[in-house]
């Protein structure tokens, strides 16, 4: 199990806290690619699926018994097997209409409180869950409130110069490429 503990104020070493097991933390292969032409894009808004694939290349293990599949998914999609195999996991979750068809939506931005909830997925469930400190914390969803609590506290993830968080804006490419640095 993962466990991030504060240790002289630093976030303690991934062996230490377990996310070695989960996570490439020794090689590092490139989890996120560009364009093409030397175009990365860092102020880009990343997709859902963008975010998908990144978090899948992180994993250690990526052959798991696939469990879930989106409507909205094709099986031939660049990202389908990333989706499928993190949903699956229970890593990122879809929304549901009327008739009970699964939706991931791949090409809608990934909110910022997505992109958490979905790296504090990787690791440990049942954080001990810090006071949310962002002025709008109203504004954070119960099913993302732990995480962004949690990696906010430990340095993983941060706010805006004016004390927000702004959970329901997209993140960047570049933002995105700062917190997997320091998770």
């Amino acid at each position: 199990q993962v466990k991030f503990v504060k240790y002289n104020g630093i976030v303690a070493d991934p062996e230490v806290t377990g996310v070695a097991g989960w996570l490439q933390t020794k090689e590092h292969n490139g989890y996120m690619g560009g364009y093409g032409n030397g175009l990365f894009g860092p102020n880009d808004n990343m997709t859902r699926a963008q975010a998908a694939r990144m978090f899948y290349n992180l994993l250690l293990e990526k052959d798991v018994p696939v469990t879930v599949s989106f409507t909205d998914v094709p099986a031939d999609a660049w990202y389908a097997e990333a989706v499928n195999t993190l949903a699956s996991l229970g890593i990122i979750k879809g929304s549901s209409d009327d008739s009970g068809k699964l939706y991931f939506n791949p090409a809608a931005n990934v909110s910022r409180q997505e992109a958490v909830t979905m790296l504090g997925r990787l690791t440990e469930k049942g954080y001990a869950q810090p006071a949310l400190k962002f002025t709008d914390k109203a504004s954070i969803q119960p099913w993302a409130a732990e995480y962004v609590s949690t990696l906010s506290e430990m340095g993983i993830i941060t706010g805006f110069s004016d004390g927000s968080f702004r959970p329901n804006g997209a993140m960047t490419r570049a933002q995105v490429a700062t917190v997997l640095y320091k998770f």
